[in-house]
């Protein structure tokens, strides 16, 4: 029979604390406001009037956004928007 000394120095390490699955962080949506018309020149790009609320995708290109505008996605030029 070992002695209580030895039993009591083989404990088990403390369990890790259970790590949460990783989920995509929870973007801000960000909308812009179109401030003039535009008219797509490309079948990428958005066309929009004055006025409509744009739903900001992708700031990636200082100069054209992507978007989604009446369920249609699109770039759009960021210089005929301003922030809502």
């Amino acid at each position: 029979m070992k002695p209580a000394a030895d039993l009591t120095n083989k404990q088990n390490p403390p369990d890790f604390p259970h790590r949460k699955s990783a989920e995509p962080p929870q973007a801000s949506a960000l909308q812009v406001r179109a401030m003039y018309d535009f008219s797509a020149e490309d079948a990428d790009e958005l066309n929009f009037h004055a006025g409509d609320i744009i739903e900001v995708l992708d700031q990636s290109d200082r100069f054209w956004w992507k978007g989604v505008l009446r369920g249609r996605t699109g770039l759009f030029p960021v210089n005929y928007t301003n922030p809502v």
